[in-house]
């Protein structure tokens, strides 16, 4: 692919920004009407094996839903962010747009979904591109009963370009799961999942074989909460890549709204690898805050912090991370 002059990325960024912010004003009005969002924030991060960094950026959110007559929906959800790091002087964006359509199926509905995710300037990778796509059909027995056992099978892809990158790559993944949500409070998921990495620029073939549990639930009026479980194995023929291992993984998640203005959530979790092929483990932990407040549901004020740390029996990678941020959002 022919490579971006700095001056075309530059214009280029301000373009997608702007679309991203106004996408959601200039959507068409439907059964419920458009969000669009805009927003700056500001970031500090610190890592044990880095110079700490400052990030201050701006940002649009645009997204629609309509319902059709007779049943199903079409959603799409677009942001654009602009980053910029006065240490370094960086300049780099990220763009995303997401569209969706569940429909009624026979025994059950069926959701297919595309997106797409740019960085015209990222200063690691440089421009990159990844479109992605899934169709996921759902059996439902008893149409208007919750308490049934709902399982459902999913095709999901993606296609990666970096420019600066080597990884360039596209993945196919199927999934078979079962969904049970007896009532509002509670909800379980169980899935197995088989993902095949083809990677473009050698001849590295990567197969993920994964299994999933989760539980969500409401603890009272205005919490929630969550609780996934997934670990599986990683196949490559690349011998000279750190890939082959046995993982594992859990994620907590709480969400608690004391009152209408102030919104409140944590998340925990904790991973863990092994490489069959070497002897090298490692545990990575960490959660994060986030706190977000409105006076008048139109401007919303939102503080964020995180922390993490990873554990190994190499000390390359016994390392540590934290960030704090904040800023303000105006919703239209």
């Amino acid at each position: 692919m022919q490579h971006i002059s700095v001056l075309e990325k530059r214009f280029i960024q301000i373009i997608a920004l702007v679309a991203g912010v106004f996408m959601g004003s200039a959507m068409p009005l439907a059964a419920f009407s458009p969000t669009f969002i805009v927003g700056t924030s500001a970031e500090y991060s610190d890592y044990s094996e880095y110079d700490s960094t400052m990030w201050y950026d701006v940002y649009g959110i645009g997204s629609w839903r309509t319902a059709f007559d007779g049943g199903g929906y079409a959603s799409l959800n677009g942001n654009a962010t602009l980053e910029y790091n006065p240490q370094s002087e960086v300049t780099q964006d990220e763009e995303n747009i997401d569209a969706a359509v569940g429909l009624p199926f026979p025994g059950g509905s069926m959701l297919i979904e595309t997106g797409f995710n740019s960085t015209l300037d990222n200063s690691s990778y440089g421009s990159t591109f990844r479109p992605e796509w899934s169709g996921k059909y759902t059996y439902s027995p008893g149409s208007g009963n919750r308490n049934v056992v709902e399982p459902y099978i999913e095709y999901a892809g993606y296609y990666l370009y970096q420019e600066l990158g080597t990884e360039d790559r596209s993945s196919h993944s199927a999934s078979l799961g079962v969904s049970y949500d007896p009532s509002i409070k509670i909800g379980y998921r169980l899935e197995a999942s088989g993902t095949a990495e083809l990677y473009g620029e050698s001849d590295r073939r990567d197969i993920i074989a994964a299994g999933e549990a989760e539980i969500t639930g409401l603890a009272g009026y205005f919490a929630d909460w969550s609780l996934r479980l997934n670990g599986g194995k990683r196949i490559s023929n690349d011998e000279a890549y750190l890939a082959d291992s046995i993982f594992g993984e859990v994620e907590g998640g709480f969400s608690w709204s004391p009152t209408r203005e102030l919104q409140l959530s944590s998340r925990l979790n904790a991973q863990g690898r092994s490489y069959t092929d070497q002897e090298l483990t490692q545990l990575d932990v960490g959660g994060s805050l986030e706190a977000d407040w409105t006076p008048n549901d139109q401007i919303f004020f939102v503080l964020r912090g995180s922390a993490g740390k990873s554990f190994s029996n190499d000390p390359i990678y016994d390392t540590w991370n934290f960030s704090i941020g904040g800023g303000i959002e105006y919703g239209f």
